[in-house]
């Protein structure tokens, strides 16, 4: 080509332009990386897409009943008896502005010694243990003493929640004395702030770990520190190449899209190295002159080639619905491309205008009378033991895919707000006092929708309110229910005839309707211009390991067997299922889904490009088993042994399928040339590690041990993809070093043909 003639090369002619380039930008590029790290933001519900019928449903109820968002703060000593004081003093002081931003967090707050006094007060006049009936698992504890402040989330608090819960905290400490750790407080609105700064504190300090890591190895590989830092360089220039896109399109970093950083930027160091080993064996050759030429020249088809099926496997996970798996794999893939255009423009001038030291001295290792390569010791026997043993290894290889693939049949998906958190983190350990301590905190709203009609009292309504509500609190794992009948008088029995109950009815009609005011204050209750919506919270467990699928869809036939048995003036009623159980439901199944769709499209992508690249299907299928295999055997044990896949571990096997095939193609590349050269298969597979073993072994190592850096992170789906990213790749090398050749080597190997017309040698 033109643009890779030694006189014309566009790098050799307008470096300084380029330099000039690079530099300008750069510092652009840093402030947009730095905006879109100071924007994490993270809230579950967020995460599925608009157009679901879950996400729909919970805005319907936000619209309706402003939101979901509580929170619940107690204390050790926070009793009915002594702590009456203190927590009419915090109910007061939270539902005031904030000093610092004048913003109401907070728009309601029960306390459990208010709503006792005015449950056995006059005109209520309650025995005390019915009220502690009424208010067991929410407001009062099973000790019938323990209770607690629920506070409701106001629209400021909604949009600023970490000043919110900050407020929260501030408030109890002030009002009980007591540090902030002493004090529990759990409830979505925390599990959005908790997951943000878990999954955003520590990521600078990491980041600073991955580049120690990563530069020391790159030092060790190379024992060259000026290559190490150009190598270095390259890999930052992507990462923030690939966050400051964020931030230029106007989206926002998530906890999930954070890892997508150091994954650039590690990619960005593994294409650098294999053109320096390119650029090193350019100089081996015919030396120095001409070097950076001839190394893009052998480099630019399979590094292209490897950062095109990256991007493939990454822009995979495109396909899920899921809102921050979508993101991560848009950005990355988008971030691969950019960073691999930077690179082939960048480090070319760079090795122009500054070639390392070492190399000015290096000649061409090419003696008369033998081959212009040699192979290292520890490359010959492993290429004599796979050449002795690739019936073995073929055979162990098919097997353990097998096993993998009918275990990842088994997996199961979670995002519990417990698989999110190591078990001593703050925020598990206030779910698990005031779960133990007040009740269960996980919500479903249950919205019975009754049309207006002149023959249905207030009465009739709560009635048939309680009614649905008594149904639903005696299905197993429910731990609360809460309607408008929990703030009302002792309702009579439904259909209860006589003068006396007659009476009765008429007293407690009046009394109701004297009440609705309230019921619609409390959030049990709204109107609208066609209907009335009865709301019924019920509590769950975030402890509780509960099967949600029929635990929901027990709870949608108890509604719906009470509204077809209700009478008939209650025709027309329908009911809406909503909350963060049904919503954490769906997108658990979403998971699974998205899994298997992400990856399923990854392989026939990437499939399909060894295929063309290859022009032959059985030898473009026979490259995808080494590919295949660690994804495949890695979450096949995870099914077999009952690991759950969570969100982290759940983008890992797409990304590391696009990257594993990285090194697949280097390989095959070099194997290929060897075949261009009239070698055998057996020493093209030998010429192949001299080429480019190395390199595939520094480039896994250093990109390896980068992410693992990540396994530190107090946020288990960042822990479990920087682990499993480890061990993935730890794999695919294994596949690409051991199961490649076996399959090359092998009579399967004979659909391997040297490529056609010009041969790169």
């Amino acid at each position: 080509m033109q643009l890779l003639d030694d006189k014309e090369f566009l790098t050799r002619r307008y470096r300084f332009l380029i330099f000039a380039l690079f530099a300008l930008t750069f510092p652009f590029l840093v402030y947009g990386s730095l905006k879109a790290l100071e924007s994490n933001s993270n809230r579950v519900k967020d995460w599925l897409p608009e157009d679901f019928q879950q996400t729909q449903h919970l805005f319907w109820f936000i619209d309706h009943f402003t939101s979901d968002e509580i929170l619940m703060i107690s204390w050790p000593g926070c009793t009915l008896d002594n702590a009456d004081g203190q927590l009419t003093k915090l109910k007061t002081m939270l539902l005031e502005p904030s000093p610092k931003s004048g913003k109401t967090f907070f728009r309601r707050a029960f306390i459990g010694t208010e709503v006792l006094d005015r449950l056995i007060s006059e005109p209520l006049d309650l025995s005390r243990q019915a009220a502690l009936r009424r208010l067991n698992g929410w407001l009062v504890g099973p000790d019938d003493s323990t209770t607690c402040v629920v506070a409701m989330v106001s629209t400021a608090g909604r949009d600023d929640r970490h000043q919110a819960v900050d407020w929260a905290f501030e408030c109890a400490s002030k009002v009980t004395g007591l540090d902030r750790s002493e004090i529990h407080i759990a409830g979505s609105t925390v599990d959005s702030v908790a997951i943000d700064r878990a999954s955003g504190d520590t990521m600078a300090q990491l980041n600073l770990v991955c580049y120690a890591v990563c530069l020391t190895l790159m030092c060790l590989c190379f024992r060259n520190v000026q290559l190490a830092f150009m190598v270095f360089f390259m890999g930052v220039y992507g990462e923030v190449i690939g966050t400051s896109i964020v931030y230029f399109t106007g989206s926002n970093m998530d906890s999930i899209l954070l890892m997508m950083a150091s994954l650039v930027y590690v990619l960005g160091v593994s294409a650098t190295i294999h053109l320096l080993h390119y650029y090193r064996d350019a100089i081996d050759e015919h030396g120095m002159s001409g070097a950076v030429v001839r190394a893009v020249r052998y480099a630019i088809v399979p590094c292209g080639l490897a950062s095109a099926t990256t991007a493939l496997g990454l822009a995979s996970l495109t396909v899920s619905r899921m809102v921050p798996i979508s993101k991560f794999g848009a950005y990355s893939s988008v971030a691969v491309l950019l960073t691999f255009f930077a690179l082939f423009l960048l480090f070319p001038s760079v090795l122009q205008q500054w070639p390392p030291k070492h190399s000015k001295h290096r000649g061409t290792r090419k003696i008369e009378g033998m081959e212009d390569w040699t192979l290292p010791r520890h490359w010959a026997l492993l290429s004599g033991i796979t050449a002795r043993l690739h019936i073995p290894i073929i055979i162990v290889a098919f097997t353990a895919l097998a096993f993998g693939v009918w275990g990842v049949s088994k997996i199961t998906t979670s995002i519990r707000l417990h698989d999110m958190f190591p078990p001593d983190a703050k925020i598990i350990e206030d779910y698990d006092w005031l779960e133990s301590n007040i009740g269960p905190l996980v919500p479903i709203e249950v919205v019975l929708r009754v049309p207006k009609t002149a023959e249905l009292s207030v009465l009739d309504k709560l009635q048939f309110v309680e009614q649905v509500r008594r149904a639903i609190r005696d299905l197993d794992d429910v731990g609360a229910t809460i309607s408008a009948a929990t703030f009302g008088p002792t309702l009579p029995k439904a259909g209860k005839q006589g003068a006396g109950s007659v009476s009765r009815r008429a007293i407690i009609r009046r009394r109701l309707q004297r009440h609705r005011k309230e019921f619609v204050d409390t959030q049990y209750l709204q109107v609208t211009d066609s209907e009335e919506l009865w709301r019924i919270s019920v509590r769950v467990g975030s402890t509780d390991n509960i099967d949600f699928a029929p635990f929901l869809d027990k709870v949608q036939k108890v509604v719906d067997k009470e509204i077809a048995e209700a009478p008939v003036k209650f025709a027309g009623t329908t009911n809406v299922l909503c909350g963060a159980v049904p919503l954490v439901h769906e997108t658990q199944r979403q998971l699974l889904k998205d899994l298997i769709r992400s990856f399923g499209l990854a392989f026939a992508m990437i499939g399909l490009t060894m295929i063309l690249l290859l022009r032959d299907v059985r030898a473009g299928i026979l490259l995808m088993v080494p590919n295949l295999l660690p994804s495949a055997l890695v979450f096949g044990v995870m099914g077999w042994i009952a690991v759950d896949v969570e969100i982290g571990s759940m983008m890992t096997a797409s990304a590391a399928l696009g990257i594993a095939v990285d090194d697949t193609l280097h390989f095959i590349t070099w194997f290929r040339r060897g075949l261009g050269r009239g070698y055998s298969r057996e020493k093209s597979v030998r010429f192949t590690y001299a080429r480019c073993a190395t390199a595939m072994t520094q480039t896994s190592m250093i990109c390896g041990f980068g992410l693992l850096v990540f396994a530190m992170s107090n946020f288990v789906p960042i822990v479990r993809f920087g682990w499993l990213m480890f061990v993935l790749l730890g794999m695919a090398l294994v596949g690409d070093l051991i199961v490649l050749p076996a399959i090359l080597m092998s009579p399967l190997g004979r659909v391997f043909k040297p490529s056609r017309g010009r041969v790169n040698s």
